[in-house]
């Protein structure tokens, strides 16, 4: 807010989870809101739409209900948004909720109540937000769509499918990076209002690419393999996935994509894929990346430390590969990379989990390069079964050392603890 005189009011700045306790002997305190971050994407918000708010003091003086606000878009940045300018029937701006502590869900209250220390004697009043998105791509953002006032018309009378095609929709909504979540997050309107994910290629109405819209309530709670795909409005795939977890408040949105690919190793990993640009990948470090057009992802592993390369490979599903690494300058193998494709959690629907570069053993002077590349190799199973069928072979049939020693060793037991049994010296006879 503007004014000409700044003693009468004062600012204060909130941390998620934060609190300030106010006294004053008035009847009740006006309170005006926005966010103290700046956005990094999308449009930018104001202070809470229709100025003050005015909040009653006192025991008996409660807020009856939960107040809707709204942090309202600024003018300045809409002008690169001129279509959404011309909407009147989505909102304007991103809603919050000014209300009682004691309206909030059990545990909510009880984070409020810790975090301000406050006394039974004094009122505590919430600021919440009940929906919100985490952008693990991040390039995401979102807009709320509702149907125009002839699709409106048109479909009155039934729940038709929705045509994107005959949409408003408001202007971006503002993405922050969040310190929490590490992630961008933008705040999202009520689960039962449509909204669509928006993909910026160049500034301004003509570089965005919009998908089909949904409604918050109906994403998956599963994350990982059952994430819900997200098309783009001419139907093909993003490569996008959202899931939700529910918050005390509402809802959190996670937008992720369908693979990650995680260094375990503990070299510099440079990933090459055909028509990609290639992109380096520290240890311990996570990257996005997509099918190409023959829908799939084929990929070489190059190490420079090494000045190592592997052959092309095939890793988009889910299984174990061994892949060769060779000397760029010579062609002789130097080692392995294990290439694992497996399930993911929290930041993509599959992960690509490269493991440490094994060199192998030591080679002898009269034994080539890749003569024993894998004879020294340890490979884990980790498998899903709901049968197990396993082939024994019987090592009777044949010469074979070390049964014949244990044939010997067997019959010594049986003739030290006087054992005598037909059927065991026929199977020993064999």
């Amino acid at each position: 807010l503007e004014h000409d005189d700044d003693s009468k009011y004062t600012t204060h700045e909130l941390a998620p989870k934060d609190s300030v306790e106010v006294f004053t002997p008035g009847p009740s305190i006006a309170i005006s809101l926005t966010c103290a971050d700046v956005p990094i994407g999308g449009t930018a918000i104001g202070w809470n739409e229709g100025g003050w708010l005015d909040i009653p003091l006192g025991k008996n003086k409660k807020i009856l209900e939960p107040l809707k606000c709204t942090f309202p878009f600024e003018t300045k940045s809409l002008d690169s948004y001129p279509s959404s300018c011309k909407t009147t029937s989505v909102g304007s701006g991103s809603e919050f909720f000014v209300l009682e502590a004691d309206d909030v869900t059990p545990d909510l209250k009880q984070t409020v109540t810790r975090t301000s220390g406050s006394s039974d004697s004094c009122r505590t009043v919430v600021i919440m937000v009940c929906n919100y998105v985490v952008d693990h791509i991040g390039s995401i953002l979102f807009e709320e769509v509702a149907p125009s006032d002839n699709t409106a018309r048109r479909s009155s009378s039934t729940r038709s499918s929705i045509n994107s095609s005959f949409l408003d929709s408001s202007p971006p909504f503002s993405a922050f990076s969040s310190r929490l979540h590490r992630r961008r997050v933008s705040l999202l309107p009520r689960s039962s209002n449509l909204i669509r994910l928006v993909q910026l290629t160049m500034d301004g109405d003509e570089g965005m690419k919009r998908s089909v819209p949904f409604r918050i309530e109906d994403v998956s709670m599963t994350e990982g393999i059952d994430a819900m795909p997200i098309l783009w409005m001419d139907t093909t795939p993003t490569g996008f996935f959202l899931y939700r977890h529910l918050t005390t408040e509402g809802s959190e949105l996670h937008v992720v994509p369908e693979y990650v690919v995680f260094n375990g190793s503990n070299d510099v990993i440079v990933v090459k894929q055909l028509s990609k640009n290639p992109f380096s990948l520290d240890s311990s470090k996570i990257y996005p990346i997509e099918r190409d057009r023959n829908n799939s992802i084929v990929v070489q592993f190059d190490i420079p430390s090494l000045n190592a390369l592997t052959g092309p490979v095939q890793i988009d599903k889910v299984g174990l590969r061994i892949c060769v690494a060779r000397s760029k300058s010579t062609g002789e193998a130097l080692g392995s990379l294990a290439v694992q494709t497996v399930i993911g959690a929290r930041d993509s629907r599959l992960v690509i989990k490269i493991g440490s570069f094994n060199a192998g053993e030591e080679q002898s002077a009269e034994s080539s390069v890749s003569s024993s590349l894998f004879e020294h190799d340890l490979i884990r199973f980790r498998v899903r079964w709901s049968e197990m069928r396993v082939t024994l072979k019987d090592t009777s049939f044949g010469e074979n050392e070390k049964y014949e020693e244990n044939r010997a060793a067997i019959r010594k037991y049986l003739e030290h603890h006087n054992i005598n049994s037909s059927e065991v010296e026929q199977r020993l006879a064999e």
